[in-house]
């Protein structure tokens, strides 16, 4: 009878903490803003990978100790032991194997370019695989644990064609002496849209002056810098277009020539087998108890943001963070050392270009809540509004009201900063935000509706206004000189 008590005691405390995991939901609400998967309608990716484990640990367990017999528990300790020992094997040899085979690769590292600034004295040209040829079909569509829920689909399908050229950027047909290069990260290379709809290549058509588009998907203000030397310089352009977005390209350089602190765990999360499993796990339980996650969530009831324009109305997901992001004063944003690092970066691309000969333009890509919000904030629900933002923002935001009159204050912040600090330099500045505003008031999807980027009518009107700018200010000026 004595020996039964550990074993039940075992036993309790087992059930007890599966009952607390499973028992447990994850933030729905935050796992939803911030449109990452809901498994099983309750929980995060993390949440259920736990609770899995734990139940596979407690089964396992139970089957060593429930029995008298000190051999028995012996032998199947051992199998046990086998048993894991097999399977972490088999894991790692699995590894090996999609690590020969293969994978698809979109970035290949290339030289150490130096940069000649003391915080980022050297950068990887981290750019495409040569001459390669992609095509994939993009799906505007929320993520499967929203699909059956009352929120709208979003822009058409796209079927896009990426194509990148001998030193692995997104260029087709373009001569090696050239009138412009484009720097910039995404939104410059054309994520989302086919080779012949990004701005660079329509801007091309447009003005008839020679790009070569020289961005890369993930790029910062570093990258422009150590891309332009190595693969610009050479081009001899008259004009070098330096697309800055506004949600991300304001942090902090991370140069690639050196090496970043991370946790013990992270290079395993990036095995090909590990983020397999991750992948299947998503597929499997996400579609699970789907289609209804946005009802009671009152904070996030008025998501997508439906833009009423000139006879449609078009949808738009927005993302706390970048509200959080725009929530920020001329003088803060002025004297944060994110931006004092960005700008000396620019200063230094500024002066690498005027020695080559060239001219360099800043252009300003705004992100989504910054064209979006203003127009249809009057329209939106201020306490939802302030609810939502406060779900990324690390201080406790002020009433609905006095939220929501202080964004609209400092929405613009950013962008007026790196303008005024523009013209100080004698660049040429364009910011986009008015332009892709004036779009979608006039019923033009510029951005899609559950994705970050542009749509094609976006990267269309991108183009429009760069050509408008440089036949208005910069032809007549620069060009001529």
């Amino acid at each position: 009878m004595r020996t039964d008590t550990p074993r039940r005691i075992l036993s309790l405390v087992l059930i007890a903490g599966n009952i607390l995991i499973w028992c447990i939901p994850g933030n729905i609400l935050n796992l939803v803003a911030e449109e990452r998967a809901v498994l099983l309608g309750r929980y995060s990716l993390e949440h259920l990978s736990t609770g899995l484990l734990v139940f596979t640990l407690s089964i396992l367990i139970t089957y060593v100790f429930w029995t008298r017999d000190p051999l028995k528990r012996k032998v199947r300790l051992f199998q046990i032991v086998t048993s894991l020992f097999g399977v972490v094997i088999g894991l790692i040899l699995l590894n090996i194997v999609l690590l020969l085979a293969g994978e698809p690769t979109y970035y290949v590292h290339g030289n150490l370019v130096h940069i000649g600034n003391a915080n980022t004295a050297g950068q990887f040209v981290l750019h495409r695989p040569p001459n390669q040829n992609f095509r994939v079909t993009f799906e505007d569509v929320p993520r499967p644990s929203l699909m059956g829920s009352s929120v709208p689909r979003g822009y058409e399908d796209v079927e896009c064609i990426l194509t990148f050229d001998a030193e692995g950027f997104r260029n087709k047909d373009v001569p090696d002496q050239v009138d412009v290069i484009t720097l910039g990260d995404s939104f410059t290379e054309g994520s989302r849209v086919s080779d012949e709809q990004a701005w660079p290549v329509l801007f091309s058509k447009i003005s008839g002056l020679s790009v070569r588009n020289l961005a890369v998907s993930g790029y910062a203000p570093v990258d422009y810098l150590a891309a332009f030397k190595e693969f610009g310089l050479k081009r001899n352009p008259k004009l070098v277009y330096c697309m800055l977005y506004e949600s991300n390209d304001f942090r902090m350089p991370k140069p690639r020539g050196t090496k970043s602190r991370q946790r013990w765990y992270e290079p395993i999360k990036r095995t090909p087998v590990i983020r397999r499993i991750r992948s299947s796990i998503i597929q499997t339980f996400e579609p699970i108890s789907a289609g209804n996650l946005l009802d009671g969530l009152e904070t996030l009831s008025w998501l997508p943001a439906a833009f009423p324009s000139d006879g449609a109305v078009k949808h738009y997901w927005l993302d706390p963070k970048d509200f959080t992001n725009l929530y920020v004063t001329e003088e803060e944003f002025r004297n944060r050392k994110q931006w004092q690092a960005v700008k000396g970066i620019l200063e230094d691309l500024n002066t690498v270009v005027i020695e080559s000969g060239a001219s360099l333009v800043v252009l300003y890509a705004p992100d989504k809540s910054h064209v979006v919000f203003p127009p249809i904030a009057s329209e939106l629900p201020a306490e939802n509004i302030r609810d939502f933002c406060q779900l990324r923002s690390r201080d406790d935001l002020p009433p609905p009201n006095k939220f929501i009159t202080e964004m609209l204050e400092r929405i613009n912040s950013k962008e007026s900063v790196v303008r005024k600090w523009a013209q100080e330099q004698s660049i040429p500045f364009l910011a986009l935000t008015a332009p892709l505003r004036q779009a979608a008031a006039e019923a033009r999807q510029v951005y899609y509706t559950y994705d970050k980027h542009w749509t094609p009518s976006g990267q269309q009107v991108a183009a429009d206004a760069v050509h408008k700018f440089w036949r208005e200010e910069i032809e007549p000026h620069i060009l001529t000189q």
